[in-house]
């Protein structure tokens, strides 16, 4: 005898040696930052209560560069203030704090010159301040990707593909940012990350205070590069990291853990376009990657992530089970998140579960850390509507996994059976609370072989009030497997 119902949370989990641990994502309420009219967004870490949110207002002047401080209690965010830093057209825009009290906004001025300009923001306890722009390349117009980064309190480095270079139509380019007094920023000459292909998805990330590295799409090609600060950055090796058929991808983003480690992580931009990650060694100028490991296998687009641990990044994107990831314009995606991460002795990547952060069709996603186990994640909703921010923190169940296939679904089983004796690898946890990550079961097993149960990525994520039917059908059959009957 027994039953189903929605009072707990069940796990299914592939199980292996050597894993990395699984971790689900807790979520506090949304807080609306804008009404409407919300793209481009960018987020960063001031401190471990802080981050600097950045966006372009579509609702305010057709399109007013916006940043805003967001302070975070617990579960809880809340605004501390806001400035407009350009009151003109601006798009893909770029925030990098420098200290808890500085940052680089760096976007394109859409309306007047299409140059990319960086301004300074000076951050204090409830207000901010931007300094006049600074146009990082007085020729090159229309950029659309672009990156910054901070290595230290008073250098930073943005990186971008230029239109129309002589060397090669969006060659990859980066630049030394150097802070001055009163907000002034000087712009370093140009290193060139790659004059062969024209690049795009460009993203850039700090690992020292001497080195950065730069990764993006060479039409189609996943690559990387190490940086080197030697007064002006100095190109290390190009490595690659996936060989795909899209121009340009439907994400990347890097995420530095260690000085010597971090993950890269992308949706290939083609029909399939799953996200997967890699770890990357860092060893000054030269990289290296472990095996990819898959995030999710469904049609992702807006991929965002950043570092909660030392060993483990909360990635993000919009994942639409029904959808083509090619088209753009009508992909239904939904706010989803996982904690990944790199697998202990390994250069391995796993995954937990999925879970559904937004169930609208969700744009625009940015996630910035805050303490060690919790981030900021800012989004809008449909075609550039409303933005809206919320806490995602990491929990660790009692399971550790070294895939990344799982999936999640609400139930109870009670069950008696006959007595007699059961080996399994199955990892089945149920819990008569809400929360995920708090596990016990009530049953008496009875098959008298090895049962394997484990959940396909491809699967759509479940929040807390959705019943998947798939997944019920598939902890049906694990229950009979084990010789229990369900009525």
């Amino acid at each position: 005898m027994a039953f189903l119902s929605r009072a707990s949370s069940v796990v299914l989990l592939a199980v292996g040696a050597s894993a990395f641990p699984v971790y689900v994502v807790d979520q506090g309420e949304p807080l609306p930052v804008n009404p409407s009219g919300t793209a481009f967004t960018s987020v960063s870490k001031l401190d471990d209560s802080r981050v600097i949110q950045c966006y372009t207002d579509y609702a305010n002047s057709g399109g007013a560069g916006t940043c805003k401080i967001l302070s975070v209690d617990g579960m809880a965010v809340t605004e501390d203030a806001s400035v407009v830093f350009d009151a003109k057209v601006t798009q893909y825009i770029n925030v990098a704090s420098f200290s808890s009290s500085s940052a680089v906004v760096c976007y394109q001025d859409h309306l007047d010159t299409e140059h990319l300009e960086c301004r300074y923001l000076e951050v204090g306890g409830s207000s901010i301040e931007a300094s006049e722009p600074y146009v990082v390349d007085d020729v090159a117009v229309g950029v659309s990707f672009l990156s910054v980064a901070s290595l230290t309190q008073e250098v930073g480095i943005v990186c971008w593909s230029e239109p129309l270079n002589d060397l090669k139509d969006r060659a990859g380019v980066c630049n030394k940012l150097t802070l001055g007094q009163g907000g002034a920023i000087a712009v370093g000459t140009k290193t060139y990350f790659d004059t062969d292909f024209a690049t795009s998805d460009v993203t850039v990330e700090a690992f020292s205070e001497t080195s950065a590295v730069v990764c993006w799409s060479a039409e189609g090609e996943g690559e990387c590069m190490a940086l080197v600060d030697q007064g002006d950055f100095a190109a290390g090796s190009r490595e690659r990291f996936f060989s795909g058929e899209s121009e340009a991808f439907g994400g990347l983003a890097l995420v530095r853990l260690t000085a010597a480690r971090g993950l890269v992580c992308w949706a290939d931009g083609v029909g399939e376009n799953q996200v997967d990650c890699r770890s990357v060694a860092v060893d000054g100028s030269a990289l290296s990657y472990g095996d990819a490991g898959k995030v999710t296998a469904l049609p992702s687009l807006y991929l965002t992530a950043d570092a909660l641990t030392e060993d483990a990044a909360l990635v993000c994107y919009s994942a639409d089970p029904e959808g083509a990831a090619t088209d753009a314009v009508d992909f239904g995606g939904r706010g989803t998140c996982n904690v990944v991460g790199v697998v202990a002795n390994s250069s391995a990547v796993g995954a937990g579960p999925p879970i559904e952060v937004n169930s609208g069709l969700t744009q625009h996603m940015a996630a910035a850390s805050c303490d060690d186990r919790s981030a900021v994640l800012c989004y809008s909703d449909g075609n550039s509507g409303g933005g809206s921010c919320r806490v995602l923190s990491m929990a660790e169940t009692t399971t550790s996994t070294t895939g990344t296939t799982t999936s999640t679904e609400t139930t109870t089983a009670t069950a008696t059976t006959t007595p007699h004796t059961t080996t399994q690898t199955t990892t089945v946890s149920g819990t008569s609370t809400t929360s995920l990550h708090t596990t016990s079961a009530t049953s008496t097993t009875s098959s008298a072989h090895t049962t394997t149960a484990s959940a396909t990525a491809g699967e759509p994520a479940e929040d807390s009030g959705s019943r998947a039917p798939s997944l019920l059908g598939a902890c049906a059959a694990l229950l009979a497997a084990l010789g229990v009957e369900l009525c």
